[in-house]
């Protein structure tokens, strides 16, 4: 985080209308009227966090008065590492930042499998350390004592462990011995199992959705694979012309998990014409400027490079030893 502060002062951004900003002027004075604020105070709090902790370890010998010091500079430290809380306000844009570098649908659909996952035990652990709060603070008898883990032997992690355990009951069918014993407990049990009904249901419809998605994904290909096989055997068509023709669709099917066509993505119809021109011309302009002639037609007139991109181009699939002109 530290790091990033300087960087971003570096990083350019994108206008509405999609054009880029690299100048450093602005750059910066975006930066410091958006995050540099929540920036210094993340990074500030976790400095100081730091080096009060080191000014209580070194005080930890300093008598009596060293000791109450020391206890103050703790809780102070323990209230500042609280805003690195804050750093969850950033985390949707580099989540967003990381989306875009992802070129598989698959590793996108089972990354939002495990953002939903990750979602719902952050819930369940802000639950569980809420529900040790109700328990610990609303009087005797109450559900820690009740079940043997008010004492001063038990360890911190049995006591996160069944505080989870009962958060994670309220929010999926299973059921544990630990129940509420007073009307705090109750009352407090009753808002979780509501919030807990909307946000299980939300969690198995995407999950839900996201299966159907990854099964659609290999579907449609398994059945057509299955039809040329069967096209092939019904029509008897020799071993080694088959064998030809289902490499060629392997290595099609393959060329194409790995490069996105333009007549799969159906948003390329609502560009404008200049801009698909445009958007043509930086598709095969690269292509075509390996020769010298296109190279002096280039830069001759931009404009009509474009148009020969954008109407005389088109691409053609062909297997090993197959003509190309005849």
């Amino acid at each position: 985080w530290s790091t990033d502060m300087p960087l971003s002062f570096a990083t350019g951004y994108y206008y509405p209308d999609g054009n880029a900003e690299m100048r450093f002027g602005r750059i910066a004075r975006r930066y410091v009227k958006s995050w540099f604020p929540l920036d210094v105070v993340i990074v500030g709090s976790d400095w100081l966090s730091t080096i009060l902790d080191q000014v209580a370890s070194d005080g930890g010998d300093a008598g009596g008065f060293g000791l109450a010091r020391m206890g103050k500079v703790m809780r102070i430290a323990r209230i500042l590492r609280t805003l690195r809380l804050l750093r969850l306000a950033k985390l949707r844009q580099l989540l967003y930042i990381i989306e875009e570098r992802i070129q598989s649908e698959y590793v996108s659909i089972l990354g939002g499998l495990v953002q939903q996952v990750a979602g719902l035990l952050a819930l369940n652990h802000m639950f569980a350390c809420l529900w040790w709060l109700v328990g610990a603070t609303s009087g005797t008898p109450n559900w820690a004592q009740r079940n043997l883990l008010a004492e001063d032997d038990v360890s911190l992690l049995l006591k996160y462990l069944v505080s989870l355990h009962w958060s994670m009951t309220q929010f999926t069918p299973a059921s544990m011995e630990v129940v509420p014993v007073n009307v705090q407990e109750r009352g407090f049990n009753v808002v979780v199992l509501i919030f807990a009904m909307v946000v299980f249901s939300s969690f198995v419809s995407s999950i839900t959705s996201a299966m159907t998605r990854l099964r659609t994904l290999t579907a449609h290909q398994v059945s057509q694979t299955y039809l040329l096989k069967k096209y092939l055997r019904e029509n008897s068509i020799s071993p080694d012309l088959s064998s030809r023709v289902m490499r060629y669709i392997d290595l099609v099917l393959d060329v194409h998990k790995r490069r996105t066509d333009s007549s799969k993505v159906q948003l390329l119809q609502l560009l404008s014409g200049p801009l698909h021109l445009e958007l043509q011309r930086e598709v095969y302009a690269p292509i075509l400027t390996t020769h010298s002639y296109f190279v002096e037609y280039s830069q001759t007139s931009l404009a009509a490079m474009g148009h020969l991109c954008y109407k005389a181009l088109s691409k053609v699939a062909l297997s090993r030893g197959d003509a190309l002109f005849h």
